[in-house]
C-alpha cells in the first residue's frame, strides 16, 4: 500500500483507510451520501431560520464538500471495484 507522506494527508494512515473500508462494508458511499442528505434536509426543514447556528453557512459548505466527496468515491468504486482488495491487507 502506498504511504502518504504529504503532511496534508497525515490522517490517511493505514488505520484510517481500514476504518473507511469497514464503514463502506456497512453502507456504500452513495448510501451514506443519501442518508446524510436526508438527515441534513430534515434538520434544515425543521429548524426555524432564526434558530440555525451562527456558523450555518460554514456548516452547509462543509456538508456539501462531504456530499461531493462521497459522490466521487461512488464513481471511483464503480470504475475500479477491486482496487481496495488488490492493495493488500490493511
Amino acid at each position: 500500500m502506498e504511504n502518504f507522506t504529504d503532511p496534508r494527508h497525515a490522517a490517511l494512515t493505514e488505520e484510517t483507510l481500514y476504518r473507511l473500508s469497514t464503514l463502506f462494508e456497512f453502507a456504500s458511499p452513495d448510501e451514506l451520501r443519501e442518508y446524510l442528505l436526508e438527515i441534513y434536509h430534515h434538520y434544515i426543514i425543521h429548524e426555524l431560520p432564526e434558530s440555525l447556528p451562527n456558523n450555518f453557512s460554514d456548516l452547509a459548505q462543509s456538508m456539501q464538500l462531504l456530499f461531493d466527496f462521497l459522490k466521487f468515491l461512488k464513481e471511483e468504486m464503480k470504475s475500479e471495484p477491486t482496487k481496495v482488495e488488490s492493495d493488500g491487507d490493511y
